[in-house]
């Protein structure tokens, strides 16, 4: 695999984290240091790049997910206990969530949200609203979200060392990935299971729809796996943070790597339609990173 272009977003204190594209094939990040999402479209000259408000430094935004009616991206600001739609001209909706939700993940479920609190809350948001809320264990940091085929909701815990299942009208279910492991990202794979990082273990873990745990051993001391996205052919890609690298993991053949430069900090990352891979660069870029070495 080899990096195929760069565009500059923001600087070495702005971020970028998250990173998301939308149907028209536009990239959406978060700059969560200055408080504002990057938007970036490509054309015949070349990128550009339109810097849009998130609601400022104290908003902290974090992470993304496409609208469903197609108006742009909710972003998860941590900082001030919002969601924001934000649109090609900014900010078009404004949430406010409970105190001390500190919303983190968020995946789209149809035309609802799905919120991971911070605080220890998963919610689901409907019209602008919280429509059901379960409470998750005190002190378990629920980190991202992410919604299988089978409409089961998945949360890691990034302090309790557990995954956390809930299908809404039911109890949530935990799942423990194993001590220090310390899960961050989490997204659904192509047949129905789930794939997750453990950042403190250095682990990518899978799960079948099956019900069937495996898990991949990554290279190197201190490998980092923050974010990881399904490859569509059985296995994933995955930033490895302390690193400075991006992974594609195929459970039956091993692990490639691909440098990202030193301080480079890879964080989100996005599967594009038309198949590469687009990384978020804390040091203030987005790289676009396709398979092959010609």
């Amino acid at each position: 695999m080899r990096v195929v272009d760069e565009v500059a977003v923001g600087t070495a204190g702005d971020g970028p984290y998250a990173v998301v594209e939308t149907p028209d094939g536009a990239l959406w990040t978060t700059l969560p240091f200055s408080g504002r999402v990057a938007r970036v479209r490509f054309d015949g000259s070349g990128a550009r790049v339109d810097h849009l408000d998130a609601g400022g430094p104290a908003a902290r935004p974090s992470v993304l997910a496409v609208d469903a009616a197609g108006e742009g991206v909710w972003v998860t600001c941590t900082g001030d206990q919002r969601l924001r739609l934000v649109g090609p001209g900014g900010v078009l909706q404004d949430v406010g969530l409970p105190a001390g939700t500190d919303p983190y993940g968020i995946a789209g479920a149809g035309g609802d949200l799905l919120v991971a609190g911070l605080g220890g809350a998963l919610l689901r948001i409907r019209d602008g609203g919280v429509v059901a809320a379960v409470d998750l264990p005190p002190g378990s940091f629920p980190g991202a979200v992410a919604v299988a085929a089978d409409g089961a909701v998945w949360c890691t815990l990034n302090q309790a060392d557990a995954l956390a299942r809930w299908v809404p009208g039911s109890p949530v279910e935990l799942h423990p990935t194993g001590p220090a492991a310390a899960p961050v990202g989490i997204c659904p794979d192509d047949s129905g299971g789930i794939w997750w990082t453990e950042i403190g273990a250095g682990r990518i873990g899978h799960r079948t729809s099956q019900g069937v745990v495996s898990a991949v051993d990554l290279p190197g001391t201190t490998p980092r796996p923050h974010a990881v996205a399904d490859d569509g052919a059985g296995g994933c890609w995955v930033t490895a943070w302390g690193q400075g690298a991006l992974l594609h993991v195929y459970p039956e053949r091993g692990v490639t790597s691909l440098d990202l430069g030193t301080g480079s900090e890879p964080h989100g990352l996005a599967v594009a339609a038309d198949g590469s891979v687009r990384v978020a660069l804390e040091s203030g870029t987005l790289v676009r990173v396709v398979a092959g070495t010609a």
